[in-house]
């Protein structure tokens, strides 16, 4: 990449069923020369109903930097586990903004679900690891899941930084609009946690544990 890439989804197009992986760092991209993929006005919806543990993501960031994903619809539509956007495996510097993220499953029974998760195992949304720094969400609606939002650490000395969550709307999780874990200089600001599940006793907006200097 010499410059920033911009890859736009035509207007009513959509919907497109099928899952979106970013694998590794595209050469040349930087903070300024950044990937771009934007559902246009219309929000262009991507669907996709998992049935493999390792494979639930509707778009999935592995070891990816300076991805932005603006203004889509993601969907997904799994009975027993799935994540709207999954960050694995070290993505940093990302991007996920202005975009509608629908989970079907808002269950007790099942804990594997996230709109938007970073975590370490491709299989789990809540596994500790150098999962990724430096990400921003932000101004997204996110309805459904077990949890809204995931951000897990590294371990209670060593944490993962800059991460920020920020101006979302969370609505009908299971347990967390918002979890948490092994964090430094995080950022969760602005954010709208409501119609949490009501079977579900434990439930919290949101759930911070080992964080230092909000």
């Amino acid at each position: 990449m010499a410059g920033p890439v911009v890859l736009r989804i035509d207007a009513a197009s959509g919907p497109y069923n099928e899952q979106v992986l970013f694998s590794g760092v595209i050469p040349g991209s930087s903070a300024t020369n950044t990937l771009r993929l934007t559902g246009n006005t219309t929000r262009e919806v991507i669907t996709f109903n998992p049935s493999i543990s390792n494979l639930q993501h509707t778009i999935r960031l592995q070891s990816a930097k300076h991805i932005i994903l603006d203004s889509l619809t993601i969907n997904n539509t799994g009975t027993s586990l799935g994540v709207g956007v999954h960050l694995v495996t070290a993505s940093d510097s990302n991007f996920v903004k202005n975009s509608n993220i629908n989970i079907s499953l808002a269950s007790t029974s099942f804990s594997n679900s996230a709109g938007i998760a970073i975590s370490t195992n491709t299989s789990n949304v809540t596994s500790a690891g150098n999962n990724g720094n430096k990400n921003i969400i932000d101004n997204n609606t996110i309805n459904g899941g077990y949890y809204g939002i995931v951000a897990m650490g590294i371990n209670t000395t060593t944490f993962n930084t800059n991460n920020q969550i920020i101006n979302n709307r969370l609505s009908g999780q299971a347990l967390n609009g918002i979890y948490v874990y092994y964090q430094d200089l995080i950022k969760i600001n602005g954010n709208n946690v409501d119609n949490m599940l009501s079977t579900s006793t434990g439930a919290a907006g949101i759930s911070a544990s080992y964080i230092e200097r909000f």
